[in-house]
């Protein structure tokens, strides 16, 4: 259970993390985040930006922001499925996250077309690198 509770504030940590998005004919920010998330790529940075495939490391997450700043967020890894809803804003280029389980997060994050990168310190000993811990880690999402 400990697990699932540090994967589901892994996956709500790498979903909002990096930079402003740029663009000669903005939107609503908001209208940027509608939609379903789907995790592809996990980029280490320290180990040369080594890319992994989460599905080869037996993982998933998507998330699914919605428009009435309600979010759904579904994460499976060889324990099982685990869920979390919650509710989301945008002020000053970041994003809070409200769980329903009670917690609050505060992202920066990094738009590109269809993609979504997040950039965030955290322990990666799960991923059975050699001298792994406590790293910068880049989680790519796409929009479905």
């Amino acid at each position: 259970m400990k697990k699932k509770i540090i994967l589901t504030s892994f996956i709500l940590l790498l979903v909002f993390t990096s930079c402003d998005k740029k663009d000669d004919n903005p939107v609503s920010p908001d209208e940027d985040i509608f939609g379903t998330w789907i995790l592809t790529k996990v980029i280490l940075p320290d180990y040369g930006n080594m890319e992994l495939d989460p599905r080869a490391m037996g993982l998933s997450a998507t998330f699914k922001m919605k428009s009435d700043h309600t979010f759904e967020m579904t994460f499976v890894d060889s324990d099982g499925t685990s869920t979390d809803t919650g509710t989301w804003s945008i002020s000053d280029g970041k994003i809070t996250m409200k769980s329903s389980s009670g917690d609050e997060v505060v992202f920066n994050y990094e738009l590109s077309g269809n993609k979504m990168r997040i950039t965030m310190q955290m322990n990666v000993s799960e991923f059975g690198l050699p001298g792994s811990g406590e790293m910068r880690v880049i989680m790519e999402f796409t929009k479905q």
